[in-house]
């Protein structure tokens, strides 16, 4: 299987996969300065997946951003870019937020695999690599982004030209009534489409499912978004939401 390995180094970027260039197989972009890791993902995952690899994260960055993969997956120690510089981008980019992100590191830390969720990962996974561990992370990970792409959880009506969201969230429903949101700590304008970005969020959802579910693109929402940061003084969604909910 290894003979199947191209690489160039004077690229940083080694491609590799079992299958052939017109394969419709889910793609997977590894991002991994550590050419033996490399060879292991390759090995485990090679026969069910297109892998794409880079030893360098600005490499990887710019194979995500044209190969568009179903999945990375992203080593955090590396030179150059480090693994959380890399995902930071990733997940600031419109067309790669959204992609899902799981760390594959020697590092054997809680606060890391904090560190690395709050940086957008998706799932955390410590070397050495096992691999009924991974193929089922990635698994997981493809699963959901299809269940994602082909079914979203919210209902439309049709009101004149325009569309509205139905739910049934009691979380959602508390602020149907209002632009306004209101606690015990502020009080914050919201312009409707800024209300609906914020209760989506508020429910978990990624850019791409708010875009999908208000009927616009990903930059809009993400446009929306850094509205919202500006008018609760906050920084990440997480700290939008949580400040919302306190």
């Amino acid at each position: 299987m290894l003979e199947s390995f191209e690489i160039a180094m004077n690229s940083n970027v080694l491609l590799a996969s079992a299958a052939p260039a017109c394969s419709h197989l889910p793609k997977i972009l590894v991002i991994d300065d550590d050419a033996t890791s490399i060879e292991v993902l390759f090995e485990v995952l090679g026969d069910e997946y297109e892998i794409l690899c880079a030893t360098r994260g600005t490499t990887g960055i710019d194979i995500a951003t044209n190969a568009l993969p179903d999945v990375i997956l992203l080593d955090i120690q590396m030179d150059g870019l480090d693994g959380y510089e890399v995902c930071a981008q990733l997940k600031s980019e419109p067309c790669t937020a959204d992609i899902p992100i799981i760390f594959i590191t020697g590092l054997n830390s809680s606060a890391q695999e904090v560190k690395g969720l709050e940086a957008g990962a998706f799932d955390f996974v410590t070397k050495p690599i096992d691999a009924p561990v991974i193929r089922a992370r990635v698994r997981t990970q493809m699963r959901i982004r299809q269940i994602l792409e082909q079914s979203l959880p919210h209902k439309r009506e049709a009101i004149g030209d325009n569309e509205q969201v139905v739910s049934t969230s009691p979380k959602l429903a508390s602020f149907e009534s209002t632009t306004s949101i209101e606690n015990s700590a502020l009080t914050v304008e919201l312009t409707a489409r800024q209300k609906e970005v914020l209760l989506w969020m508020c429910e978990g959802k990624t850019n791409w499912e708010i875009s999908r579910i208000l009927g616009t693109t990903r930059n809009t929402v993400k446009y929306h978004a850094g509205q919202i940061f500006q008018k609760l003084n906050v920084v990440s969604r997480t700290q939008a939401v949580a400040k919302i909910l306190s």
